[in-house]
């Protein structure tokens, strides 16, 4: 992917917005996991935070992690489930979703 997209830039990390080990799983083709569609250019910040969202035990979730609790739906509700996550991580630092690349 990077040898493709080149490097993020200073500060910033490239991102899937549905989670790259799903291809390793063969849960999603790594074609459809590795789409330009999927992935996003975002501040090192804010990938941090989503990353660190997905690793924490989710209420009600009988002690899974959000991240092995969202491979079961499908991959456009993951999709759009990863879409929120990150304009949630640019709101709480104060980026704006807007200018998001």
């Amino acid at each position: 992917m990077r040898d493709y997209l080149g490097p993020a830039g200073p500060g910033r990390e490239w991102h899937h917005i549905v989670e790259k080990r799903l291809a390793d799983k063969g849960i999603f083709p790594p074609e459809q996991i590795h789409s330009t569609d999927n992935i996003i250019n975002l501040p090192v910040q804010v990938h941090r935070r989503i990353s660190a969202r997905m690793s924490r035990i989710e209420p009600d979730s009988g002690g899974r992690i959000l991240r092995s609790k969202i491979e079961e739906p499908s991959f456009e509700e993951q999709y759009n489930h990863g879409l929120k996550l990150v304009r949630e991580a640019y709101e709480e630092l104060g980026y704006d979703f807007n200018t998001i690349q």
